[in-house]
């Protein structure tokens, strides 16, 4: 039986991590440009979304930041959150349990609206099971 030497030992687990880390973050990336054409299709401006994973107790949020006009804020949550449901399901991405989305609108001041949901209640309202209106009353809750 052959002995393998520390180095060999520690480039093989080098190797692994860097595929372990690479598919993560090919994952997120999937994750984000799918959440990027909901958000073209609408003709909302992508460079203004902000999107990033926030780890939590084991469980990871899927948070997106809108910039929005001042008349539009509703209309840029619902989109935030069928952004985030649309790639959620696209990817495949089983580690979601929420979304957050956070509307920056300008006013005489910023202000920011934030309202999140279980990404179970985001995929009803994706797939069309939850009207958005009774999405918006029942399952968001607003911070």
């Amino acid at each position: 039986m052959k002995r393998f030497n520390s180095a060999k030992i520690i480039g093989l687990i080098s190797v692994i991590l860097c595929l372990v880390t690479a598919s993560d973050t090919l994952a997120e990336q999937k994750m984000f440009a799918a959440a990027q054409q909901v958000f073209e299709a609408y003709r909302v401006d992508v460079s203004s979304v902000d999107m990033n994973i926030e780890q939590r107790d084991n469980s990871e949020i899927f948070v997106l930041h809108v910039k929005a006009r001042r008349n539009n804020f509703d209309m840029a949550l619902m989109l935030g959150f069928m952004a985030a449901g649309t790639a959620v399901q696209k990817s495949n991405n089983t580690g979601v349990t929420g979304v957050r989305v956070i509307v920056e609108v300008p006013y005489k001041e910023t202000l920011f609206v934030e309202a999140s949901s279980t990404i179970g209640n985001v995929k009803k309202l994706v797939n069309g099971e939850t009207k958005p209106e009774e999405f918006m009353r029942k399952y968001v809750i607003f911070t």
